[in-house]
């Protein structure tokens, strides 16, 4: 057959024109859906299938690879049933129950992918992919011996056909070299938090701290394992271990940078700023930035945006590719060649707004393609890399004294953290539109599920307790999260009905939820950042305990900025207490609202001009160092304001 020889286009045209004698084969229409497939068609390709099972709709060609495109859809159920059908058919069909166990790895149902790991290998005991599964199922559950066994024998032989493998979800064969059953629990616990699923989280927290004092593989020292950790219960010290083995591992890897520009663009009088995103678009750091670019004093800057994603269709996408001087997409690029085009464009301050989170590209930074590199908002701690020159922070914010890092720390006065404006709705939506109580106490909290942790959620049901009128409104993240939660709450003795869930919408029909609230509940190890400036801009008073580290910590630094300290409490017994005090009292929560909104004309969080000059001053006397020859050093601009 042409398609299997590799010539996908006029196999794809053969089947056509057979198609045209008999359209309705489903042999022919699923022979074309794999031309489809292998050209990258994915669209044609699930529409050949589709067809073809119309007509047999046990044509096991379509159906098996319908299966697998609908899996790297993420339409699990419909994967699932496509699965289900073949064996149903045909019970002893090897890749049909491997599908099937790729769909279950892919939903978390680890025991589940297990059992259909181990049949596939009774019938194929050479099978590398159901053997690679079993070994990732296995790790998921904290197999951890077992796992990293299997692990050592696929690296030691490798089957040949391991090759055509992708684990669910990945887009390359897996590195054998990297596989590392203690990563695998530790991402996939991760990913069991986001479904407010806490089983494992005390064994994840114990590991992360018992990992920290061992000697790295490659695969903990990928930046992947960096954010997940700020939500675990950890303290500075052995948050700053990990990210210095994901900073020493990146720095190693990197080829040796190019000699920057020679720094005698002072003349030009204009310092060129580069900002360097994955996260334009829909995203919190639009929501942060977006009153940045255009705000910035074109006469002492000029403004270049360099983005890290494909143009995402949205509004805050648009805003910034037009607010800024010059904007490019380096995400088809790969990173030598991204450093090499920030480097030909001559940027002075190459600003990264991404750190070690989803989709950040540092190994671009690392390849060190401007004379200055600052570290700024996108992730909530000091990275201790030698590729950034300076981390951009608030003393506000921070825990101690600076720890030495490479990168100097830049203390902005009260916080850090800019907001654009621009995305609050024009009117509040009602509580009758939303499913809320009238006349009830409304407690809230829409940080994502990640972000509520046993502790946290314990004190929001003793707040329940003591306020018999109040309800809890949450984010709805997805279904199995909020069962989750509802049952926890029952497990407190809170009815749990009493916990109220917001459907996902646009962020203008969010945003004008908060409004409707009376108090905002703050999380414990990781805090409403960007949440909590959305609470605070739409009149919502924030309540807040914070920990130990920058991520524990914003969250007081926005309270204190928006001038209500009296909300910024020493222990979370006072954080409960404190609540449940204004939960009884419907005068002193009006009177707060009532103190927010006269301190929208004066209190600094909301002075978002002032924090724009905040940074280009900082970005200035960050450059004169430069210009004159010095090292960088920790540079002070929050002076009365911590």
């Amino acid at each position: 057959m042409q398609g299997q020889r590799g010539r996908h286009e006029q196999a794809r045209e053969c089947f056509r024109r057979a198609l045209e004698r008999a359209p309705d084969d489903p042999l022919l229409l699923a022979n074309l859906g794999i031309a489809c497939e292998a050209l990258g068609e994915t669209e044609p390709a699930l529409r050949a299938y589709d067809r073809a099972l119309e007509h047999d709709r046990c044509c096991r060609p379509a159906r098996l690879n319908r299966a697998r495109l609908r899996l790297r859809a993420g339409d699990l159920a419909g994967a699932r049933e496509d699965c289900e059908v073949l064996l149903a058919a045909s019970p002893d069909d090897v890749e049909a129950r491997f599908s099937r166990a790729e769909v279950a790895l892919a939903a978390g149902g680890f025991d589940s992918a297990i059992d259909d790991c181990r049949r596939v290998l009774e019938q194929d005991p050479a099978h590398g992919g159901a053997l690679l599964d079993l070994g990732v199922a296995m790790a998921a559950l904290g197999r951890l011996e077992g796992a990293q066994a299997i692990f050592d024998q696929l690296r030691d032989n490798p089957p040949s056909a391991l090759a055509r493998w992708r684990l669910p979800g990945e887009e390359a064969p897996p590195a054998l070299e990297r596989l590392d059953a203690r990563a695998i629990f530790l991402n996939r616990s991760w990913q069991r938090l986001i479904r407010a699923d806490w089983r494992d989280r005390e064994r994840l927290t114990a590991m992360a701290r018992r990992l920290a004092a061992e000697e790295p593989t490659p695969a903990l020292a990928e930046p992947a394992v960096a954010f997940p950790l700020l939500s675990l219960d950890l303290r500075p010290a052995v948050l700053r271990v990990w990210l210095r083995r994901v900073s020493a591992a990146l720095e190693e890897q990197a080829p040796s940078p190019a000699a920057s520009p020679p720094v005698c663009r002072s003349l030009r009088g204009r310092i060129r700023l580069g900002y360097l995103s994955a996260h334009f678009g829909r995203h919190p750091n639009s929501l942060n930035m977006g009153a940045v670019y255009s705000a910035h004093d074109r006469g002492r800057f000029e403004v270049v945006g360099l983005s890290l994603r494909p143009d995402d269709g949205s509004r805050w996408y648009r805003w910034i590719r037009n607010e800024c001087d010059q904007f490019f997409n380096l995400h088809a690029l790969d990173s030598e060649q991204a450093a090499r085009r920030i480097r030909e464009l001559g940027v002075d301050l190459l600003v990264d707004l991404d750190g070690y989170t989803t989709g950040a590209r540092p190994e671009i930074l690392a390849r060190r393609p401007a004379p200055l590199q600052l570290s700024y908002l996108g992730f909530p701690a000091a990275i201790p890399a030698a590729f950034y020159d300076y981390d951009i922070c608030s003393r506000a914010a921070e825990h101690g004294p600076w720890q030495g890092d490479p990168a100097c720390p830049i203390w902005l006065p009260h916080t850090h953290f800019p907001f654009d404006e621009r995305n609050l709705p024009a009117r509040p939506s009602t509580r009758a539109a939303e499913g809320l109580p009238e006349g009830a106490i409304v407690f809230c909290c829409f940080c994502n599920t990640y972000k509520i942790e046993p502790e946290v959620f314990g004190r929001w049901m003793q707040i329940l307790a003591g306020v018999p009128d109040g309800v809890l409104w949450l984010l709805q993240r997805s279904g199995e999260a909020s069962g989750r939660l509802r049952r926890a709450a029952a497990e407190h003795g809170i009815d749990p009905g009493r916990l109220l869930f917001a459907p996902h919408t646009e962020v203008d029909e969010h945003l004008a939820r908060y409004p409707l609230a009376d108090l905002f509940l703050d999380t414990f190890c990781y805090n409403a950042h960007t949440t909590a400036q959305e609470a605070l801009y739409s009149g919502l008073p924030v309540l807040t305990s914070p920990g130990a580290t920058r991520a524990a910590r914003i969250g007081a630094s926005l309270v204190r900025a928006a001038g209500l300290p009296e909300l910024v409490c020493r222990s979370h017994e006072e954080y409960r207490d404190r609540a449940i005090e204004l939960g009884r009292d419907r005068d002193a929560l009006r009177g707060l609202k009532e103190k927010l909104r006269r301190n929208r004309e004066r209190a600094p969080l909301f002075d978002v001009a002032g924090r724009i000059r905040d940074l280009e001053r900082a970005y200035e006397t960050a450059w004169r160092r430069h210009l004159r020859g010095l090292p960088p050093a920790p540079i002070d601009l929050s002076a009365g304001t911590a």
